[in-house]
C-alpha cells in the first residue's frame, strides 16, 4: 500500500492508498491535477501508463491460483505468530510505563 500525505490533510496525517489508487495520484500529480491531462498522456513508456485511470488495463480481475489447505494453514500459522508477537511487544512497552 502506498502511505501518502495529501494537501487537504493536516501535514502529520498519513493517508494509505490502494496500489491502484496511488498510481492514479501519481498520474495526477504528474499533469498538474488535471483529469484530461491524464487521459492524454503521451507518455506510453511510463510503467503506470497503463493504469492511469486507477483500473486494471483491459478490465483484467486479479488472478492467482486458490491456495492450498498447506498454504493456508502456514498463513494462519504466521498471522498469528505476528499477532502473538506484536501483544507481547506491547504488553512489554505498557509494562515500561
Amino acid at each position: 500500500m502506498g502511505w501518502k500525505t495529501r494537501p487537504d490533510c493536516p501535514p502529520d496525517e498519513v493517508v494509505v492508498l490502494r496500489p491502484l489508487r496511488a498510481m492514479r495520484e501519481k498520474c495526477l500529480d504528474c499533469c498538474c491535477g488535471q483529469h484530461g491531462q491524464v487521459r492524454e498522456c503521451p507518455c506510453t513508456g511510463c510503467t503506470l501508463w497503463p493504469y492511469r485511470f486507477g483500473k486494471r488495463p483491459g478490465g483484467a480481475k486479479r488472478t492467482g491460483k486458490p491456495l492450498t489447505d498447506e498454504q493456508k494453514r502456514k498463513l494462519q500459522e504466521g498471522r498469528a505468530r505476528a499477532r502473538a508477537e506484536r501483544r507481547a511487544a506491547s504488553c512489554e512497552e505498557s509494562a515500561g510505563r
